[in-house]
């Protein structure tokens, strides 16, 4: 969810029950986008956190412990100038928007009471925090001249206009009949979610989609198709009413329990089991946000790694060709030998500086073969030559295949480690890849302690059944040939990178529906897992063994079966 002016409106009503009156205890920036305000009063103490970053603008008040720079930049010193000691005196939105204005009490150079205003734009890569006395801003964090904005600009001494963001109608200051007079009045042709999208404020996708499901009417129908009565406008009216109290909030997750959104109302078209109710808008975002953060950070680090593995693989499968490459040559040796016979049979025939000669191929029913020759060396010479370039090249073969295989396993184990990274869900998780890749020389030592492995994936099925899913090579190879007992039951996607999964024998028969879900998680786990139909092999891990080459992890199994995931 966009954070639209209905978080606003949640987290403004928050801030008012929580704040107002607190004293500004310690200011904080800890990047060039973030601020941090601590309160105390009334036996409470709370922290504000105000983000302008592009990706996750936001305002909430914080649980989390953010890092503070040793030296504060020069805004943060401003606002411990203008706001440190201050008093909270009041706190308002523009409109039902996502502009927040917080008003403060401090005393100025001369001692008197002044109010001061922190004027708070949550608006993507355009958020801002302005800082103003008497409607004249006095600095902002981000500073907004007439090179980068012909619409406003945000400098010292100017005057701080916000009016010009938004033309939109508040919804809160609508009755009833209101909303049927300008809806009547709206084109006819938009859907219904556009149509409060462009006209209302602080009404995001997310909040136009629920309005539509307490209108039981389809989001994207035209606004045509929406009867324009008393009941409906009855409704949109409560709508917006509700959202100014409400003091719960949502969080919503998707069928895998990743957390995909979060709202000030509980959204009905969501089951309840995806749905995680907290006590405060603020304590919503703060989850989401951090867990989004964590996010971006692991994908950060994991695409680090990726990279790496990338580099490893493309240089492999160019050494792997030329090596193929080589050791086809190496199998047409034996003209080599033919030619070297051929000259010694035939030495007194050849004078020295001849560039070929044309002999009768007694390997060949006597058809002549014309053989190309060092005008530089003897008949002799020529023949040790070709025989040295022979026993060169069988050398070179037999010392090429075990290389090809290594060169090959070194592939196989790669690729599955791009498939974990592709799949990690921790920080962790690339953390014992990347000791992985240390321990086979991929990445470079640093001296860092070997990582402590963790417990693979564990799953509980209804019926009962303990499901293990390893999360890279090594845990694979723990858990079949360490943990698994021998009865258990062994998954692996066919034919492509994936994880080991196991299903635990307790002596009962395992379910058609616990071996379904078993495949799945095998599925999922795999770096088939976006194909439409995915073939799963599972056996007793009685039949699964090593690899021959002893790659971590790979192994080769017999007497399986197979099953087909349609991946929906």
């Amino acid at each position: 969810m966009a954070y639209d002016g209905s978080t606003m409106l949640a987290l403004k009503n928050e801030l008012r029950d929580k704040i107002l009156g607190l004293k500004i205890e310690k200011i904080y920036q800890t990047n060039d986008t973030d601020i941090i305000i601590q309160m105390r009063g009334m036996g409470e103490k709370y922290r504000l956190f105000i983000s302008t970053n592009a990706t996750f603008p936001r305002i909430n008040l914080t649980e989390i412990d953010y890092e503070n720079p040793q030296m504060p930049p020069s805004f943060c010193m401003l606002l411990r100038k203008h706001l440190q000691s201050g008093v909270i005196k009041d706190i308002s939105q523009h409109k039902m928007d996502r502009i927040l204005f917080i008003d403060i009490e401090s005393r100025s150079e001369l001692g008197d009471l002044v109010i001061k205003r922190l004027n708070l734009e949550i608006m993507g890569r355009h958020s801002n925090i302005i800082l103003t006395e008497d409607g004249k801003i006095i600095d902002s964090i981000k500073r907004i001249g007439p090179h980068i904005s012909r619409v406003r600009s945000v400098l010292p001494g100017l005057e701080y206009n916000f009016e010009v963001i938004s033309d939109k109608i508040n919804p809160l200051d609508l009755n009833s009949e209101d909303f049927i007079k300008i809806l009547d009045e709206a084109p006819k042709g938009k859907s219904i979610k556009n149509t409060f999208v462009n006209l209302f404020t602080g009404i995001s996708n997310t909040t136009a989609r629920e309005l539509a499901e307490r209108l039981s009417i389809d989001e994207d129908i035209p606004l045509s198709g929406l009867g324009l009565n008393e009941s409906n406008g009855d409704k949109i009216a409560k709508f917006f009413s509700d959202l100014d109290h409400t003091d719960k909030a949502y969080l919503i997750y998707n069928s895998e329990r990743k957390l995909i959104d979060f709202t000030s109302f509980k959204p009905s078209y969501y089951n309840s089991s995806n749905l995680e109710e907290l006590p405060s808008i603020s304590s919503a975002i703060d989850k989401f946000y951090f867990e989004k953060s964590k996010d971006i950070n692991l994908k950060n680090i994991g695409s680090d790694v990726l990279k790496v593995v990338d580099h490893n693989i493309s240089k492999l499968e160019k050494k792997l060709e030329k090596l193929i490459i080589e050791q086809e040559d190496s199998k047409n040796r034996e003209k080599y030998k033919v030619y070297g016979d051929l000259i010694s049979s035939n030495s007194y025939r050849i004078e020295k500086g001849e560039k070929e000669v044309t002999l009768e191929n007694f390997f060949d029913n006597m058809n002549p073969i014309t053989i190309p020759l060092d005008a530089r060396l003897s008949a002799q010479e020529n023949a040790r030559k070709f025989y040295k370039t022979y026993q060169k090249m069988k050398v070179r073969e037999e010392v090429l295949k075990p290389e090809i295989e290594n060169t090959k396993n070194k592939l196989l184990y790669l690729n599955s480690a791009k498939s974990y990274l592709e799949i990690a869900e921790k920080k962790e998780d690339i953390e014992e890849i990347q000791d992985e890749l240390r321990n086979f020389g991929f990445i470079k030592k640093k001296n860092k302690k070997k990582v402590k492995l963790s417990k693979p994936l564990e799953f509980k099925t209804e019926d009962g059944f303990t499901i293990f899913v390893g999360k890279n090579s090594r845990q694979n190879d723990n858990l079949t040939f360490k943990s698994a007992g021998r009865n258990d039951l062994w998954f692996h996607v066919k034919d492509a990178p994936g994880s080991h999964v196991i299903i635990k024998n307790d002596g009962r028969k395992f379910s058609e529906s616990v071996i379904e879900y078993a495949a799945t998680l095998a599925a999922k786990y795999s770096s088939v897992r976006y194909s439409s139909n995915i073939a799963v092999d599972y056996t007793e891990k009685i039949n699964v063994k090593r690899h021959p080459q002893k790659v971590l992890g790979l192994a080769v199994y017999t007497d399986f079966k197979t099953i087909n995931i349609k991946n929906d």
